[in-house]
Order: structure tokens, then sequence, then C-alpha cells
């Protein structure tokens, strides 16, 4: 009989338990991996008419991608009064009953722009001044990242042509998917993929 023990042993690349619990790692995680990294947000399907918008579960609905008549832009979710979040889910602020096409604050009705620029505050005798912050974007076959300074286009070269992920015929199919823990936090405890099917080459792509 072949002995088994050998095959049985704790292989040594396996990472401790602690490892996923240890807000050290964790920060050192975000600083060299996620902060540096591609910051995929979304696909632009998910905010395809002017007016959509949808916000991020990924980051607690803090940010929101909202199709203005600049384009789509990433948006603070967060009004600057009371730190409510306005924008649930996904939706159009067009069909948001006494909002004008605008973000408006559910608490204290202070009032947007789709680019997050600061309308009305009631109850204000002066203008705070307070703007959401809006966030740069980079976009590559319908895929929106974050822009941290990264060129998106390199980074995702490899991936082939664009020809080859996109049919004229049946459009490609995107989703993003995560397996997170109790926490929610984008870390190595969490998976993300955007897998891609490009009908040209019947295959997938993953990233």
């Amino acid at each position: 009989m072949s002995d088994l023990s050998l095959q049985l042993q704790q292989a040594a690349s396996q990472l401790p338990v602690s490892s996923y619990f240890d807000d050290a790692l964790y920060r050192r995680e975000l600083e060299t991996i996620f902060q540096r990294g591609p910051r995929y947000v979304g696909h632009q399907l998910s905010v395809s008419e002017r007016g959509d918008y949808y916000a991020l579960p990924q980051e607690g609905e803090g940010r929101a991608l909202v199709h203005t008549a600049k384009g789509i832009e990433l948006v603070s979710n967060v009004c600057r009064h009371r730190q409510a979040v306005m924008l649930k889910g996904r939706g159009n602020l067009n069909a948001q009953a006494g909002t004008g096409g605008n973000i408006v604050c559910p608490l204290h009705r202070w009032t947007y722009n789709p680019s997050g620029e600061l309308l009305g505050a009631p109850h204000f005798s002066h203008d705070p001044c307070l703007n959401l912050n809006n966030y740069k974007l980079r976009e590559w076959n319908g895929l929106l990242f974050e822009d941290n300074g990264r060129d998106i286009e390199a980074d995702l070269a490899g991936m082939g042509p664009r020809a080859q992920l996109i049919s004229p015929v049946t459009p490609w199919t995107v989703w993003s998917c995560m397996s997170a823990t109790t926490t929610g936090r984008p870390s190595s405890r969490s998976i993300w993929r955007t897998t891609m099917w490009a009908p040209s080459t019947q295959a997938w792509a993953s990233l």
C-alpha cells in the first residue's frame, strides 16, 4: 500500500487563517493592490439611457454611476449636509416624482444636479458651496474604471483585439460578481471577476 502521508501534508503556500482577519494586512492590500490597480466600477449598459443611475452596491451605495448630459459620470452619493445616502439601487432621475431630474436628499431636500453640483439647500441663507465629489472615469469596451492614473488600454491589451470581443450582430455579455465576507470589504477575502462572452471567437474571457 502506498504511503499517503506525504500527499496529505499541508501545503507550504497556504495562508494562515489569521491572514483573513488581520487589519494591518487588509490595509496593506488596499494600498498595494486595490488603490494602485484598475478600479472597475461597472458597465456602461447599467446606465444606458440619459438620467439612468446605478448606486454601486460594492461600495455600500456610497457612489453612483449617473448618465448625464455630459455622458456617464461617477458621483458621490452621500449628501454633503448630513451624510445621507440619496440614490438607492438602480433607476432613472427623470422618473422620480418631485425631483426635476435631479439628485435630492431624502432628509433635508438638498438638491444636486446629475453631475453633483449643489442647486439648493433649504433653510440656508447662503449657498454652502458643497458640491458632490465627481470622479473621473476611463472606459474600455464598455467597462468603466475609476481613473487613478493607470493606462487601462495597456493593462487589458492582452485581452485581444476589440473586433474579437465585440460582435456586430450579437452584443457581448458582461457581468461582475463579488463573493464577499460579512464585512464586504474589497480585499483578498473577496473575489471580483468580470466575464465576457466574445461571440466572434465563441470563447470566454475573464478579468
